[in-house]
C-alpha cells in the first residue's frame, strides 16, 4: 500500500511520538533500537497500523527466574533453566551461535550480577541464516564481565524475602523489554 508524503509524515510523527513516549528512537526506516547504560536492545518493528503491515522479531525468553517463566508463558516462547544466571547466559550465547539475535541486554537492570541469582535474557524465536556479530560480542562481554564480577565478590546468602524482590525486579525488566 503506498502513501502519500503528507500522511507518511504524519504516521512517521504519530509513530514517532508513541516510541519516543516508551524510551525508544526511531529512524526513517521504522527500526527501532534503544541503547541506555544498562541495557540496549534491536527490534525491527513493522506495526498493523492503518493497514499498514510490519514484521515483529518474535521473542524467546531464556531465564532461572520462576515467575518470569509463569507469567510470559502464556504469551511467549520461554525456556525455563534450572541453573545460575551464568548458566543462563551460556545458554543465551548457545542460541546466538545457531544465529539467534539478541534482543535483550543480558547485564539490563542496576543490579549486579554478583547481587542477584536471577537472569532473563529475550533472544529472536528463529534463527539467521548468519551469526549476528554484535549478539555475539555482547553476550561474550557479558559472560565475561559477569564471571568478573562473581570471582570478585561471591554473590550473598540472601533471605527469601529479598529473593522475591530480586525475582519480581527481574520479571519487571524482561517484561517491560518485551510488552
Amino acid at each position: 500500500m503506498k502513501f502519500s508524503k503528507r500522511r507518511r509524515g504524519k504516521l512517521t510523527k504519530s509513530l514517532l511520538m508513541i516510541f519516543q513516549a516508551k524510551g525508544l528512537l526511531m529512524d526513517t526506516a521504522l527500526k527501532f533500537e534503544s541503547v541506555g547504560d544498562t541495557f540496549s536492545f534491536f527490534i525491527h518493528i513493522f506495526i498493523k497500523y492503518r493497514g499498514v503491515e510490519k514484521v515483529v522479531i518474535e521473542p524467546k525468553v531464556i531465564t532461572n527466574n520462576k515467575i518470569t517463566y509463569e507469567n510470559l508463558k502464556v504469551h511467549f516462547d520461554v525456556e525455563f533453566i534450572d541453573g545460575s544466571l551464568s548458566d543462563v547466559m551460556i545458554k543465551a550465547r548457545d542460541y546466538i551461535h545457531k544465529g539467534h539475535k539478541l534482543l535483550t541486554h543480558p547485564l539490563m537492570g542496576s543490579i549486579k550480577p554478583n547481587e542477584t541469582p536471577y537472569k532473563s535474557v529475550a533472544i529472536s524465536l528463529k534463527p539467521e541464516v548468519s551469526v549476528d556479530f554484535n549478539s555475539v560480542m555482547l553476550i561474550e562481554n557479558s559472560i565475561e564481565t559477569s564471571n568478573k564480577l562473581i570471582r570478585n565478590k561471591a554473590p550473598r546468602q540472601w533471605p527469601q524475602s529479598v529473593l522475591e524482590d530480586f525475582s519480581i525486579i527481574d520479571y519487571d525488566l524482561i517484561k517491560n523489554a518485551l510488552i
